[in-house]
């Protein structure tokens, strides 16, 4: 209420924009840990195995805050339309307009609407049959298909999936 009321202050969105040089010399000069990580780490599994062994901190804390301090961080106001996307509803918000579906890849579909169609490959095909309201993403061997209302529980649906040895050269 305090920082309302006085004003002058900025909201950290958490977006940055940076050249890609810069951050690695922040991360060298600030979280010499991370940047070691980076420059061992030669596939992206061996950097998945090494990033769940360090300690987690946030880029706020271990770059920016001490980057802001040497006057290398810069705030700039600004306003823009936003949409978090972190599910496959706001893909579509984002990107569909009028079309009845959103369709990223190649789909033939009859009386299909409201649908979410995406293939990695651009190679595989979607087929649809009076569908409405799903959404199918399609990556390598594996096919994902749900209803618009459940994609915020697809983070526990990979969960339970981590689980099953059997599947886990799909993940």
């Amino acid at each position: 209420e305090t920082y309302l009321t006085r004003g002058g202050y900025h909201w950290n969105a958490g977006m940055f924009i940076f050249r890609a040089s810069l951050m690695l010399e922040l991360f060298k000069q600030f979280a010499l840990n991370l940047y070691n990580l980076f420059e061992t780490a030669d596939t992206r599994v061996a950097l998945k195995a090494a990033f769940e062994t360090i300690r987690k901190v946030s880029i706020d804390y271990a770059i920016l805050e001490p980057a802001s301090i040497e006057g290398r961080v810069l705030v700039i106001p600004a306003e823009f339309s936003w949409d978090d996307l972190g599910d496959w509803n706001a893909l579509a918000r984002v990107l569909q307009g009028n079309n009845p579906n959103l369709e990223i890849g190649q789909h033939i579909g009859l009386d299909t609407s409201g649908a979410i169609m995406y293939t990695t490959t651009g190679n595989d095909l979607i087929v649809t049959l009076g569908l409405e309201d799903v959404v199918i993403v399609r990556d390598g061997d594996v096919t994902l298909v749900a209803t618009k209302g459940r994609t915020q529980d697809i983070k526990e649906l990979i969960k339970r999936l981590q689980g099953e040895p059997q599947i886990a050269r799909f993940l």
